[in-house]
Order: C-alpha cells, then sequence, then structure tokens
C-alpha cells in the first residue's frame, strides 16, 4: 500500500499596501511579543496567545532574519515583516504549513483556508511564491538492505545510510542545500523515538497500512528547482504534481 501527500509546503506572499493598512495589527503585536520577550527572560513557562481573524496563535519573544514576529500553532508558522524591505524580492509575509495540516485537511483545503485567512487579516494577495515543497509518500511493502544503495541512480552527489539495531533505518541522498534532497526513513520507528506526529496511526489505520512497517519516501524540493520546473504559486504547484512525481520516479 502507498499513500502520497504534500508533508511541508513554505510560501511567500506580497500583500497589497502591507504597512499600511496593518498599523495596529503591528501594534497589537508588538505588545504581545514583548510579553512573551519578558517571560521567556523571568523564565516563565506561560504563553502569550494572540488571534488574528478566526485563527488563534502562541507568539515567540524574537524574530529572525527580516520578519519581526513569529507565530505559531500545531498546524501553521507565520512570519511576519513590520516594514517591507527594499529587497523587492523579499515578501513580508511567509507561512509554512506543517505536516498535520497538510495530512488531516488536505493540501489543497488546507492552502484555501489559509488564502482565505490572509485576505480577511493582513489584505490582498498580490504575488506569491514557494520556496519549499516535501513530496512524500508513505509505503509499507519496503525493506531497505545495505546494497539497496547501489539501486539508486540520479545527480546527487552526497549519500549517507544510517543503522538502528544494525539494521538500515535511512538513506539520504543529496544535501538539504542541494535543490531536491531525498530522505527514505522508517516512519514508525521516527515517531516511536521522537513519541510525535502519533497521529499518523490513525490516517495508516485509514488506508489499511501496515503499522508496524512504514516507510517515508520523501523529496524535499527547493526554491531553485521549483523555479526550474516554473513553479511560483499554488495553482502551478497542483497542476505540475503528476509531472513532478514521473520525474522523481516515484509513483
Amino acid at each position: 500500500m502507498l499513500i502520497s501527500n504534500i508533508d511541508t509546503l513554505i510560501c511567500s506572499f506580497d500583500i497589497a499596501d502591507y504597512e499600511e493598512r496593518n498599523i495596529e495589527l503591528f501594534s497589537l503585536l508588538e505588545e504581545k511579543k514583548q510579553d512573551a520577550a519578558t517571560a521567556t527572560r523571568e523564565f516563565e513557562n506561560n504563553e502569550v496567545n494572540v488571534k488574528l481573524g478566526f485563527i488563534e496563535f502562541k507568539i515567540l519573544g524574537n524574530g529572525r532574519q527580516g520578519y519581526a514576529y513569529i507565530l505559531h500553532n500545531d498546524l501553521l508558522e507565520i512570519n511576519l515583516a513590520r516594514f517591507r524591505s527594499k529587497m523587492e524580492s523579499f515578501y513580508p509575509l511567509r507561512i509554512r504549513w506543517k505536516s498535520e495540516y497538510l495530512w488531516s485537511c488536505g493540501f489543497k483545503n488546507s492552502w484555501q483556508l489559509v488564502e482565505e485567512w490572509i485576505k480577511e487579516t493582513l489584505g490582498e494577495i498580490i504575488d506569491c511564491k514557494i520556496s519549499r515543497v516535501d513530496l512524500c509518500c508513505h509505503i509499507d511493502d519496503l525493506k531497505l538492505e545495505l546494497y539497496n544503495m547501489a539501486n539508486f541512480k540520479g545527480s546527487y552527489r552526497n549519500q549517507n545510510i544510517y543503522l538502528t539495531d544494525r539494521k538500515v533505518s535511512s538513506m539520504n541522498f543529496g544535501s538539504r542545500n542541494s535543490p531536491v534532497y531525498l530522505r527514505i526513513y522508517d516512519k514508525v520507528l521516527e515517531i516511536k523515538v521522537t513519541r510525535n506526529k502519533t497521529w499518523f496511526n490513525e490516517i495508516w489505520k485509514h488506508f489499511n497500512i501496515d503499522l508496524n512497517n512504514v516507510w517515508n519516501v520523501e523529496f524535499e524540493l527547493h526554491r531553485d528547482f521549483l523555479r526550474e520546473k516554473q513553479i511560483n504559486n499554488f495553482t502551478e504547484l497542483y497542476e505540475s504534481l503528476q509531472t513532478l512525481w514521473r520525474y522523481l520516479k516515484i509513483g
């Protein structure tokens, strides 16, 4: 049995009248951010929440890489700039769809809901560009052995193999900086070790997948690769999925 999905999606958005329209929002976020920073400095465990539109988030007391505000929940991570950058290629809104959202709601529905949230909360979307998408499939009839490494073909330069209890538990091809990075790993083992994403069990039961033997084959596709394939927005990604899988030689 094999099921496939998008496991991670990261996209940046340009918003009309971004600074002018959201002055009150930025004032609220700055106040909440300072509260979160104070709680961190004083070693308090209290999380600072903020509800924007119809979604509630936790806010961090710091920013990162051009984004003043970082908000997150179990489904999404939102990065917001306070001001527009002088670099036209840097968009003020960056969103990461997390695995649970994409699997529980479906990538098309989750995109539509976020698009609705952006329009309601921040303003009209002028443009968007996808910077990363992870295409994955879960397989329950796969067993990796050391000799399997020789069977993989491609233009990658790096390959790594990892063992757990002297059994192959993961194979990686390429690097995290490569336009395409392939990971194949024991998903059951990952959940057992990290104790995260146990909700996958219900999805596997629904598709009659062997809960004791699930392997994840995942292609991490970065901006350079997506640009080469002329994939910028969600419509282009959605219409290209079958072509991408054929190119990647899976499914």
